[in-house]
């Protein structure tokens, strides 16, 4: 999962959820967080969620209706 859906389930911007994450910047860094990563590992999601009170199954449902839609997507002819 990205910074960018984590803000967007969260009804914030990146840049907000950047500064909410900035007293937490060490813990996060111990749990594998790295400066300009672009999928989070699960663990750094999860404390995401679990600290800013983010819905993590409404987070997994939407992911999973996502990547659903991207597998329907496949091997489909266009024009079909």
């Amino acid at each position: 999962m990205t910074k960018q859906q984590i803000a967007a389930f969260a009804g914030v911007s990146v840049r907000t959820l950047y500064n909410w994450c900035k007293p937490y910047k060490e813990e996060l860094e111990r749990l594998g967080m790295r400066p300009h990563m672009i999928v989070l590992p699960p663990k750094v999601v999860q404390f995401i969620c679990d600290t800013f009170c983010i819905d993590v199954e409404e987070v997994r449902g939407k992911i999973n209706s996502l990547q659903y839609d991207a597998k329907g997507c496949k091997g489909r002819k266009s024009g079909v």
